[in-house]
């Protein structure tokens, strides 16, 4: 048989460096499992190539020494790396999916609490409304009643007073005495008959007199009763009879004013959180698809994965026969076909999906949704006011409103306005279950009408109780006794009660904005934008994992009488976005986060080797790799054939500025990595230590739109080997 020597160590060299071959940068990289199935396919069809053939000794070592070490050692570790990684990304995305299904269910509860308390607060309003429009019409009845009333008195009166004024007018009938009379005959003159007359006459005086006096005490009477009446419906027209019923009316109609706001709030976030739930469902999905598809060029299809694994295997068999016999026979080739089984099962968690798109969970095939089941038509009457059946319709389609209510009406998850206009602070008063972080600012306006004995509650941000336990207070806000000095509280690690109280009283009716704000290890408090409380221990400022109940005021103290609240907001300045380190993949999305233009991003790096070419870690960008302002901010790579960072923050005159600080990191040692944008400076610090500055940015980039978080981005296909954790984003004042 002939010796094929020369021809054997070509084959051989041949198939070293296509196992080698990168398609980017056309170099040896075995962990790459990028078209490796067809270059895996051509070296077993030039193994076969080789039957009958003899292999020289030194043919016969690369093959012991070179191929076998490299085929087994590094491209069946690749693809069984390649098959966790693709495993640990599935699941990564099905527990975002989870995180955000739990979300959404929340978030559906409270809109659900609050259309409820809408509705009932709608009906409130039309009867409150409905009482005031009775009282005013009965109020315009009674003037009406009270100026009929008031005319007949006065009618009544001039009646009898005419009749006063006609008795007082006296006629008389002359009285004749004889002209002559005789006294010589005894005669009286006649002057009994006369006197008789005249007596009689004064009697009818005296009586008439009598009946005149009369008259003028019932005129007088009369007169005293009808300005008595007019003057009491005079009186009452000019009241204010309905005052009442009308502030109440008003109150009420404040109030609900404030549920809708707060109704609207619940109802968007719950659409944009489904709508987020949805997204990472499709990408759950489109994800699946890739893996259960074949032929692709990346190392997402177990199909391909197991025909590689395969391929490996005869390839394998074919060189270790090459090898032991020297040649390779027609048997030894019939035999490696038939490969060592693959090792792995690939878990498509279909259970765990199926169970977050039930219809509780949400399936994302909805088209409408029911809170509360009803929405008020509402208007300046009560008949204006209708309460209608409510099944809006639903947009699952990002960037969409949700609702035809949040038309115009952005949802940003890391700024909630909890209550919009002034409303009565309220015992036991529920506002809304929301997700806080760990550098937080809440900011309200306050007009105290009044004080009370005892602790007074305001606000309560609260995991559950009053107090005890981290997260019971984050924050809260109390009216010492009989005062308007305020009492603040917010937990940390290791002091669950500690706060700052200012020694400046709010102003009795007036308005206050009040600013609570934790970040950068400290607690101010603002009034009206001027610091009057400063507290410097919260380095170990709370974190606080789970849903947090807002109150306005709690149920375990009193609220603060007469005293309104609005524009309560609470703004996250940072987010967790890693816990637990994790290694790194490519197009791994992390979320997605509102940006400030001054920031602080920290984060614990360990990377495990270098590699060849530009390699990414993190990108925070609005949009795509690079070339516009926002894509950027920040980004940070691995030099090819090293582990140092070069770091990228946007800025309006440059948008691929940066800072590179100089050295590598150390291999296999955790490093945490802060990078601080701030007062025209980027900074970055490795352990605390700063290692670069760049003093360009007074014109840092202002981005408005949503950021993408990735580790790794999908634009760098090579993927480093490292981990990264605890990755914190904080929003700067």
């Amino acid at each position: 048989m002939r010796c094929f020597a020369g021809f054997t160590m070509t084959a051989v060299s041949t198939m070293h460096l296509a196992l080698e071959a990168d398609g980017e940068i056309h170099r040896v990289d075995p962990k790459s499992l990028s078209t490796r199935q067809v270059r895996l396919a051509q070296l077993e069809s030039q193994a076969k190539s080789m039957i009958g053939t003899k292999l020289s000794p030194d043919a016969k070592s690369v093959i012991n020494d070179v191929l076998l070490p490299t085929i087994e050692g590094e491209i069946e570790t690749a693809i069984s790396r390649e098959f966790d990684t693709v495993q640990e990304h599935l699941t990564e995305l099905v527990d975002a999916l989870d995180a955000k299904t739990k979300q959404a269910v929340t978030s559906k509860g409270v809109a659900d609490t609050q259309d409820s308390q809408l509705d009932y607060c709608r009906s409130n309003e039309k009867t409150a409304l409905d009482q005031y429009e009775s009282c005013e019409t009965e109020r315009a009845s009674k003037i009406a009643s009270d100026a009929q009333h008031c005319q007949a008195k006065r009618d009544a009166a001039a009646h009898v007073c005419a009749e006063k004024d006609a008795a007082a007018d006296l006629t008389f009938t002359d009285l004749c005495a004889p002209k002559t009379c005789n006294l010589a005959n005894g005669d009286t003159c006649g002057m009994e008959e006369f006197t008789k007359a005249v007596e009689g006459m004064n009697a009818m005086v005296k009586q008439k007199q009598n009946d005149y006096i009369a008259k003028i005490q019932l005129c007088n009477a009369a007169d005293q009763e009808a300005a008595d009446v007019c003057a009491a419906a005079e009186e009452f027209a000019a009241s204010d009879s309905c005052k009442e019923q009308r502030e109440q009316a008003h109150h009420q109609q404040t109030q609900c004013e404030s549920e809708y706001g707060q109704a609207k709030v619940a109802i968007c976030s719950f659409g944009t959180a489904l709508q987020d739930k949805c997204v990472d469902l499709s990408e759950v999905r489109s994800l699946i698809a890739k893996i259960k598809a074949s032929d692709r060029t990346d190392s997402l299809s177990e199909s391909d994965r197991q025909h590689e694994w395969q391929a490996v295997q005869r390839l394998s068999c074919l060189l270790k026969a090459l090898r032991d016999e020297g040649d390779l026979s027609q048997e030894a080739a019939a035999t490696c076909a038939a490969s060592r089984p693959y090792p792995h099962t690939f878990d498509y968690l279909d259970a765990r999906i199926a169970e977050l798109t039930t219809a509780e969970n949400f399936t994302c095939d909805e088209t409408s949704m029911t809170f509360s089941g009803y929405w008020w038509s509402v208007g300046d009457t009560s008949s204006d006011f209708a309460q209608i059946a409510s099944h809006p319709a639903l947009s699952l389609q990002p960037g969409t409103p949700a609702f035809s209510i949040c038309g115009g009406f952005t949802v940003n998850p890391d700024e909630l306005e909890l209550v919009g206009s002034p409303a009565v602070v309220t015992e036991n008063k529920k506002l809304a279950e929301i997700h806080v972080s760990q550098d937080y600012e809440v900011s309200f306006v306050i007009k105290p009408d009044g004080v009370g004995p005892n602790w007074r509650n305001v606000i309560h941000f609260t995991v559950g109780e009053n107090h005890g336990a981290e997260g019971d207070r984050v924050p809260a806000v109390w009216f010492y006794s009989d005062a308007t000095k305020l009492h603040i509280k917010s937990t940390r690690k290791s002091d669950v009660n500690d706060g700052c109280d200012p020694e400046q009283h709010l102003p009795m009716h007036q308005e206050t904005t009040v600013t609570i704000r934790v970040a950068g290890g400290e607690m101010n408090v603002l009034f009206d934008g001027t610091n009057v409380c400063k507290n410097t221990n919260y380095g170990d400022a709370s974190v606080v994992t789970k849903p947090v109940t807002v109150y306005a005021s709690d149920p375990w103290y009193p609220s603060v009488p007469d005293t309104m609240i609005s524009h309560l907001v609470y703004k996250k300045l940072s987010e967790e976005l890693l816990g637990s380190p994790a290694p790194l993949a490519l197009n791994k999305k992390l979320g997605e986060i509102q940006v400030s233009k001054d920031y602080e991003v920290s984060f614990v790096l360990n990377p495990k080797e270098v590699g060849h070419s530009w390699r990414n870690i993190l990108h925070f960008t609005a949009g795509g790799n690079n070339g516009e302002e926002g894509d950027r901010i920040p980004g940070l790579w691995f030099f090819p054939d090293t582990s140092r960072l070069s770091i990228k923050s946007s800025r309006q005159s440059d948008v691929n500025d940066g800072c590179n600080p100089a050295g590598n990191l150390p291999l296999h040692q955790d490093t945490t990595v802060t990078i601080r944008v701030a007062g025209a400076e980027m900074n970055v610090f490795y352990n605390g230590t700063n290692v670069c500055k760049n003093t360009n940015y007074g014109d840092a980039s202002v981005v408005t739109k949503p950021v993408t978080v990735y580790a790794a981005d999908p634009w760098y296909p090579n993927v480093p080997d490292a981990t990264v954790g605890n990755l914190v984003y904080r929003r700067l004042p």
